[in-house]
């Protein structure tokens, strides 16, 4: 499972946050978490943006194919974890056709954002019917970052293999119990019910 953290974050602090979540599928899953490859003030960055400039009104997102090379490179992947950019990237390698072997079943984006000018590659995984993997797109209602709709945009796109999951959060990964089960039903497919 590839994890890809936000922007001004790194693989080590993702880690850390995550960590209940990779105890508690440890037995099914080895967790890959690494740093973007651009560094940032603070932290790192999947693609390069303008000060103030959010990926959603980015008119480019330079340093973007960089980052998707370096993913192929490593994988396949099972699975993609992402958080806020790490969540866009995430949804993108779903929509790259060449891209999308990369990531083999199932992606979780959190907090993300439709990368307006990137539109290309959600209108080919719409033509192509929505996405041969299985997405869980949360959604923090108060999210003040990348806004709720940005993000309901985004797992429109996934068609019928979509899930969404609401939480009354900001601009975080839920970690709360009910988060928590939500992911590893999502990730393991098994429920409790």
């Amino acid at each position: 499972m590839l994890a890809l953290h936000g922007k001004g974050g790194s693989g080590a602090q993702f880690g850390a946050h995550l960590q209940p979540l990779v105890d508690a599928t440890s037995h099914v899953f080895d967790w890959f978490f690494c740093d973007a490859p651009h560094r940032e003030v603070v932290g790192y960055g999947w693609w390069v943006l303008e000060p103030g400039t959010r990926t959603y009104q980015a008119k480019t997102l330079p340093g973007l194919e960089h980052s998707i090379d370096i993913i192929k490179a490593n994988g396949p992947f099972e699975g993609v974890f992402g958080f806020s950019q790490g969540a866009m990237l995430a949804a993108m390698l779903a929509c790259d056709a060449d891209a999308e072997a990369a990531v083999t079943e199932t992606i979780v984006a959190v907090g993300a954002a439709y990368p307006t000018c990137e539109g290309a590659r959600f209108d080919a995984l719409v033509a192509r019917g929505g996405a041969s993997v299985r997405s869980l797109h949360v959604i923090g209602e108060l999210d003040a970052i990348n806004p709720p709709e940005q993000a309901k945009k985004v797992a429109d796109m996934f068609g019928d293999k979509s899930e969404v999951y609401t939480f009354r959060g900001g601009h975080t990964v839920p970690m709360t119990p009910e988060a928590l089960q939500r992911y590893v039903e999502f990730l393991t497919g098994s429920s409790s019910d």
